[in-house]
């Protein structure tokens, strides 16, 4: 029995989907996972393809669907294997597997039975016998060249079986491997003229990616890293007697698409549709004129590298799967269901235009001329009585007011539906800007830094004064009530609070707390109390979270960026329990689902400094703006929303795991990556659950510690790139939540005339907590480890020390006087306890930091154990790919090397994790992707165990010691867990 087995199978990039019979089968890593469709369910996964990860899927075409038996295969890298899945049982069975010689890019069943057809790297077919494990037939191309792509067609039987190939050299290949080897057609992708017969001139300009056939329309599609997609289309003589006899064929283009903004992974034909999927996160719905029908756009997964489609009595089912280990599904919009018009305002353009206007309904505009003009729809033009508009209109909540200030200090309330019309007079020769409160009151931004508030069933007279906190922008541009609050956001950036009564005293009342400049310099945008909490966003890009306390006011609890290159946030609105935020990229309008992480609506309008509005009505959206002098209309039926089959992680690497238990019951991972994304998940039985995933990093997190607060709340420290540290308290229970407790940016008051290297390129590498005093000690790339205490929402710099000359890799308290640490030229060093703690918290013990050449290279990975109060094991690991064993004794400022033991080659490439398990036992993870079960004997390092994981680019190893697991993360996570019974053995 081995050591170590899979505990969580491995959450990495999906690279295989294929739907059949209503089930989705799923490549990730070496499992093969298998879902219900109509059941939207998990059924049964297995470890099929040992030790290589899963890139191709296809089943037996005898295989109806009808029986209780699927039979498949499952092929990657050089191997593949055949096997039976068990509908009845949800059992998979592994029948055969073979390893071949080279990359395997296609593999198709022959109705010989136990025969298969396989496309090899080099553009090489063969047959082979899956009960003799040998091949029977193989045919070498004339073009020995290597391929990207292959697909096999027409037919299962090997004569008429034809080969289409993409190679490196931007070529798709056909041949009739049966028959010849010789290439009957061979044409280049891009850039051919729709229409254009296709001859041997090279006009490619990349790598052909992806090939995929539709027999019976005769089409064949494939994608470069060009970006781009080609439609080709043969045709076949009417005389011809063999259809399969593709050297009389004729191919041409028949379109030529753009819509992806990087490398194209997959395209699947699922006719009258072909599905693209790519680096861009994009997923775009044509037809095979090459119309763009629908498009799906998240970024925030990463690369999606997989696409499968179910065709349904409603359209295209498709599922994706992307670089975070997700697996989503997307319901496109397969009719046109989009206007575009302009609406008809009683204005004459050549002498005038629009210059604001907002939806009264979703079929109503009312606008505000250049002249002074007053419109409502296409019909009615209010009388000109001398108020002249300053271009300025606002619209209730409701809908059912509208407000509108002119040059002389007033403002009128229209009834939108009567037209009715209530004056109010600021005094003041300047307004500023206009602001609803809720639907019962407006605020007027006037100069002298001053807010007037209304109530409409109030009187003429004012009802409150606001003084506006000073800046270069004086004007307030959002408010809401929370409670007693009211919480105001200006033209500055900057969030404030009043205490609000409906009668207040007379004056200006001034401020309680102000949040200057938090959404940047251009503006807070909205506020949106939801219960016991407020949302603010702004010209930033930022998304932020505040708890609201009667007595207290505000506290940020969270800021996130939900659109990661949109810079300029502009409405939160809730449709359905969920939460939208409206934007702009560039010029472009958005429309943004937070909850499911998904644009709904994309509009090129020209930009937010226009004039815009939109509602939201029976499941339609309905877009007004002003562009080009005139006003226009967008509407469009909101798409279906995302299904979300598999969570997933990062999208890309993660850098950092640390584990933390609470109450001896549950087990927490926390994860920190380069995407700048800290995640919080549930490691249960089989499944990492990701429960939330915190934003706030300028830059990527490079390490993380965890520090127990109570039995409720874990205290998470994060630092990494930009020389940034953050303070996040964690709340488990009674409901998760989460805040940032505070942030440190490394800056010039702490920065001594040691520190040459500039700020910003300070990361952060490796940190952790000293547990009698909470003092958090972090080492830098520069050499020097800092300390920092936490005091309220500060993080208060304490001391700082030069330890390395080199980038520091690994810090740790490893005695109660004496600090651990390891660098990239392979030093290990040990710096006193005093040099980093406050004053008060530690005796009058001074020493002299001592350091020792243990590796030739970076020591990547390093642990300790302590034997006895004064001697100290150390295992170290690295780039030198050894393992080296230190004893170390302490006697009080005195520390010496009792022996040192390295033991070279234990893996293939650079060691990133090493922990001491037990006694006598070390636990070892490498770049190899190969982890190692070490028993430490007197003078040498024995194997016991190994195990390989399907997670590439690993970086980092975590276990948890009262469950005996081992957590693996890099492109992904998996967990293994050393099986108890065997370790007692050892």
């Amino acid at each position: 029995m081995s050591c170590l087995t899979t505990y969580i199978p491995p959450k990495c990039p999906v690279i295989a989907l294929e739907v059949f019979s209503n089930y989705l089968f799923v490549g990730q890593g070496c499992f093969l996972k298998i879902y219900s469709i109509s059941e939207n369910s998990f059924l049964t996964e297995s470890e099929i393809l040992h030790y290589s990860v899963i890139h191709g899927i296809t089943f037996k075409r005898d295989s109806t669907g009808q029986e209780d038996n699927t039979v498949l295969s499952a092929y990657g890298e050089k191997k593949f294997v055949i096997a039976n899945f068990d509908r009845g049982a949800k059992k998979v069975t592994t029948c055969s597997e073979a390893i071949l010689e080279d990359w395997i890019y296609h593999l198709e069943f022959l109705n010989e039975q136990d025969l298969v057809c396989v496309i090899l790297g080099h553009c090489q077919v063969l047959v082979f016998d899956c009960v003799r494990n040998q091949s029977l037939v193989r045919v070498q191309s004339k073009d020995s060249c290597t391929l990207y792509c292959g697909k096999l067609f027409f037919g299962n039987e090997w004569p008429n079986v034809l080969c289409a190939v993409g190679t490196v050299f931007q070529e798709v290949l056909i041949w009739s491997p049966g028959r010849s080897n010789e290439v009957l057609h061979r044409f280049h992708q891009h850039d051919v003229d729709n229409g254009e017969s296709l001859g041997d001139t090279k006009i490619a300009q990349g790598a052909i990616f992806n090939i995929d056939i539709d027999v019976e329309h005769q089409i064949l599609v494939s994608s470069s890293d060009d970006r781009s997609l080609q439609i080709w289309q043969w045709v076949i003589p009417e005389d011809e007697p063999s259809p399969n006899d593709c050297s009389k064929w004729q191919v041409k283009s028949a379109a030529r698409l753009y819509g992806h903004e990087a490398r194209i992974w997959k395209a699947r034909i699922v006719y009258p549709y072909v599905v693209s999927v790519g680096e861009d996160g994009r997923c775009n719905l044509w037809d095979y004129s090459g119309t763009l029908v629908d498009r799906f756009d998240l970024r925030k997964i990463g690369s999606i590298r997989a696409v499968a489609v179910n065709m349904t009595d409603k359209g295209p089912q498709i599922f994706m799967g992307s670089d975070d280990g997700g697996i989503r599904i997307w319901y496109p919009r397969t009719k046109r269901e989009t206007q575009h018009s302009t609406f008809d305002v009683l204005i004459n353009y050549k002498t005038d235009f629009v210059r604001a206007m907002c939806l009264i309904d979703h079929n109503t505009a009312f606008c505000v001329s250049h002249e002074g003009r007053l419109l409502v729809g296409s019909t009615t033009a209010l009388e000109e009585d001398g108020f002249l508009p300053i271009g300025i209109v606002r619209c209730s909540p409701c809908r059912q007011f509208l407000c509108v200030p002119s040059e002389d200090g007033r403002i009128r309330i229209y009834d939108s539906k009567s037209l009715i019309f209530r004056e109010y007079n600021t005094k003041s020769s300047l307004i500023l800007s206009v602001t609803w409160l809720d639907s019962i009151g407006v605020l007027v931004s006037v100069d002298g830094a001053r807010a007037i508030l209304w109530y409409l069933d109030g009187t003429l007279d004012p009802d409150a004064s606001f003084r506006i906190p000073k800046g270069r922008h004086p004007w307030l541009t959002y408010a809401a009530l929370c409670g007693s609050w009211l919480v105001c956001g200006d033209a500055n950036g900057s969030i404030f609070t009043y205490w609000q009564q409906r009668k207040q005293a007379e004056g200006l009342i001034e401020w309680k707390q102000l949040f200057p400049s938090i959404h940047g310099k251009n503006g807070v945008t909205s506020l949106a109390p939801c219960g016991a909490c407020l949302y603010s966003t702004g010209r930033d890009g930022k998304l932020r979270k505040f708890s609201v306390d009667e007595e207290q006011g505000l506290q940020m609890i969270s800021e996130t960026k939900p659109l990661s290159d949109c810079e300029w946030l502009e409405r939160i609105l809730h449709y359905n329990d969920e939460m939208l935020i409206s934007g702009f990229q560039s010029s472009k309008f958005v429309l943004f689902n937070v909850d499911r992480n998904q644009t709904l609506v994309a509009v090129d309008c020209g930009g937010g400094h226009r004039s815009h509005d939109f509602i939201i009505h029976e499941g339609y959206f309905y877009f007004a703006y002003v562009n080009k002098r005139k006003t226009h209309r967008y509407v469009t039926r909101l798409p279906r929303l995302l299904r979300e089959l598999e969570p997933g992680l990062h999208p890309s690497s993660i850098n950092c795991v640390e584990l933390a238990e609470q109450d001896d019951v549950d087990l927490y991972m926390v994860t920190g990556g380069e995407n700048t994304e800290i995640q919080f998940s549930a490691v249960e039985t089989g499944k990492f659950k990701p429960l939330v995933s915190i934003q706030g990093h300028l830059s990527s997190v490079k390490c993380l510690a965890v520090l127990s607060h109570d039995k409720e709340s874990l205290l998470v420290a994060s630092a990494g790139g930009r020389s940034e540290l953050s303070v996040w308290r964690i709340q488990m229970k009674p409901e998760l939540q989460w805040k940032r407790v505070a942030n440190h940016l490394l800056g010039t008051p702490f920065q001594s005339k040691e520190e040459k290297e500039p700020v910003d390129d300070i990361r952060y590498m490796s940190m952790c907590f000293h547990a009698d005093t909470g003092t958090l000690i972090v080492a830098g790339s520069d050499g020097f480890i800092r300390s920092y205490s936490l005091q309220g929402n500060k993080l208060i710099p304490v001391k700082t020390c030069k330890s390395h000359r080199f980038c520091i890799l690994y810090v740790a308290v490893a005695h109660s006087n004496w600090i651990l640490s390891a660098d990239t030229a392979g030093y290990i060093c040990w710096t006193p306890l005093s040099m980093l703690l406050p004053e008060t918290s530690q005796d009058a013990f001074m020493g002299d930091i001592i350091r020792f050449r243990v590796h030739s290279a970076g020591a990547n990975a390093v642990d300790f154990r302590s034997l006895t109060e004064t001697e100290v094991e150390v295992g170290s690991s690295g780039e030198d790919c050894s393992i080296a064993l230190s004893r170390f004794t302490i006697l009080g400022k005195e520390i010496s090397l009792k022996y040192k033991r390295v033991h070279p080659s234990c893996h293939a490439s650079q060691v990133i994790g090493l922990r001491f398990i037990g006694g006598n036992h070390i636990i070892t993870a490498s770049k190899d992707q190969r982890i190692y079960l070490w028993k430490v004997n007197d003078d040498e390092i024995s194997v016991v165990d190994y195990t390989r994981t399907s997670v590439a680019d690993v970086t980092s190893l975590a276990i948890s010691r009262l469950r005996n697991l081992i957590v693996i993360t890099g492109r992904g996570a998996e967990a293994f867990s050393l099986n108890y019974v065997m370790r007692d053995e050892l």
